[in-house]
């Protein structure tokens, strides 16, 4: 399917909905988050392991935060590509994007090949923080 025959405003609108759908979780995180922090019993719980409970919470909402961010940004350069005529061309082969893996992933910059790659790539790069 060619570049032109994307219909772009369908891509544009899903791209927007997801986008404003993961910034009001982050948003709901941040003042549960934000909650949290203002309980003034924390810290002083009568055994350690319920300030251990609510720490692991904390650190898990701060990671599945991170992660939405970073969706935010990958859908941020995915409506960037939209406007500058690049959306469903694959950014590292430059070829095109099926249009099923676009409505999979309307964030998708890599063709599967390609995609396959990079996440062979990141499996085999050891962690320097393990």
């Amino acid at each position: 399917m060619a570049q032109a025959e994307l219909d772009l405003a369908h891509f544009r609108q899903r791209l927007h909905e997801m986008r404003a759908s993961i910034q009001e979780e982050l948003d709901r995180l941040q003042e549960e988050t934000s909650n949290a922090n203002q309980d003034t019993s924390y810290g002083v719980k009568n055994h350690p392991a319920e300030d251990a409970t609510e720490l692991e919470q904390r650190e898990r909402n701060m990671a599945v935060r991170g992660e939405m961010e970073r969706e935010i940004g990958r859908i941020d350069h995915a409506l960037a590509r939209i406007e500058e005529g690049t959306y469903g061309v694959c950014e590292i082969g430059g070829e095109l994007i099926p249009v099923e893996r676009l409505e999979v992933r309307p964030a998708a910059t890599l063709c599967i090949r390609h995609q396959r790659e990079q996440d062979e790539h990141a499996r085999d790069v050891p962690d320097p923080w393990v």
